[in-house]
């Protein structure tokens, strides 16, 4: 398990095999090159992937804002620097 903290004082734990994952692949290949339609249903997916339902549910908590919105792109910088620093970190283990 990859575990650290998000410059926003999220705490995250990642599986260290989530790279093999193919729906995990699926699901980022979806992002970064699908159709509208196919990056909109990417994230979601995503963020469960990577977090868990449990992990996932703890950081739209944590993004919230008062009002009760979600917002996008605070879910996806998060995503974005835990997935990064997860790729580092597996990257060091092998090292």
């Amino acid at each position: 398990m990859i575990t650290g903290k998000t410059s926003s004082g999220f705490s995250f734990a990642v599986n260290e095999n989530l790279k093999n994952d193919f729906r995990f692949v699926v699901a980022y290949d979806d992002l970064m090159n699908g159709t509208p339609a196919e990056q909109l249903s990417a994230s979601p997916r995503l963020v469960k992937l990577v977090l868990g339902e449990d992990g996932a549910k703890a950081l739209y908590k944590h993004v919230q804002e008062p009002d009760g919105f979600l917002p996008t792109d605070k879910v996806m910088a998060e995503l974005t620097e835990i997935v990064t620093a997860s790729g580092k970190a597996d990257g060091e283990v092998k090292n």
